[in-house]
């Protein structure tokens, strides 16, 4: 009986056969942690964990400066596809989402009248506990049972 060693697959070895190529994303088939993917990196004994297209990135344009997310053009957050990825920031991440309808707080200091198309007037804004703004116009209407 022949006998050799056992040659542990690199961390990029490991990355692409977790990997799904389809003709739009390509996407990450292995362990998840949470909506994103899970991969870690090093050696058996000393390795770190990081996101699968952030590894993406890195291995197809260099490392990530620091302060930096890498953001997806196709809002597909299991796909590494380097076509897909950008750079950004905190604030170009929320403002993504935003732009995308992920997320719904971002911009809301902006907007010039409430969801029932009432303006934010100095006579009819008001701000709660948290210091949102409220319309006072749909408060009144809420409290005598018409919203």
């Amino acid at each position: 009986m022949p006998t050799g060693t056992y040659t542990r697959p690199t961390t990029v070895e490991r990355f692409w056969g977790k990997v799904k190529k389809t003709d739009s994303c390509w996407l990450w088939t292995g362990s998840r942690q949470g909506k994103y993917g899970y991969l870690h990196q090093g050696s058996h004994s000393v390795r770190s964990p990081i996101r699968p297209h952030r590894f993406s990135w890195e291995i197809h344009f260099g490392k990530i400066p620091e302060g930096l997310w890498v953001l997806h053009h196709c809002d597909v957050p299991l796909c590494v596809r380097p076509d897909h990825l950008f750079l950004g920031d905190r604030k170009a991440n929320m403002l993504d989402a935003a732009r995308k309808g992920r997320i719904c707080t971002i911009g809301h200091s902006r907007l010039t009248h409430c969801k029932r198309g009432h303006a934010f007037t100095s006579e009819n804004t008001y701000r709660d506990g948290k210091g949102h703004r409220r319309c006072r116009t749909c408060s009144r209407a809420a409290i005598r049972g018409r919203v």
